[in-house]
């Protein structure tokens, strides 16, 4: 009997490991599932931010494309902190658009124009310049030209 209560014991953990592996391989096929719909979601924004682009690109090669003047800095250094702040603030799509700093002189000083666009007209870029003095006191719509912000 000793010998049958231990093959009984042996017969129940194997039961046990069994069920254990089944509940693993569910849970599995559950993690699968998430990564797939994550790897779904992924390439959606990648597919939304190449559009995105895009459009933007295609904008900027327009003739006389405008663009919103958000700030001019006078420490190349303080325009990638700034930009991060607009970036936080600036509602969409505005905050999507494709950010430039032009380098102008004024007096003899240099300074770093922050623009944001392409705009396709000039009233496009003062419309988006309204929603933008909601939250900051300084917009106005100029050309859209300067290196691209990275």
């Amino acid at each position: 009997m000793p010998q049958q209560d231990t093959i009984n014991k042996q017969n129940m953990r194997i039961q046990n490991l069994e069920s254990d592996v089944q509940q693993m391989a569910q849970q599995q096929e559950a993690i699968k599932t998430v990564v797939d719909v994550t790897k779904a979601e992924v390439e959606d924004i990648d597919i939304a931010n190449t559009a995105s682009e895009t459009t933007n690109e295609a904008l900027a090669a327009i003739d006389n494309a405008m663009s919103i003047h958000l700030v001019s800095y006078l420490k190349q250094e303080s325009i990638y902190p700034g930009w991060q702040k607009f970036i936080k603030e600036l509602p969409e799509p505005i905050k999507s658009k494709q950010a430039r700093i032009k380098k102008i002189t004024i007096d003899g000083d240099q300074y770093y124009r922050l623009l944001l666009g392409p705009y396709q007209t000039n009233a496009d870029a003062n419309e988006a310049c309204q929603v933008v003095k909601l939250t900051f006191d300084f917009c106005e719509s100029l050309p859209f030209e300067g290196e691209i912000l990275h």
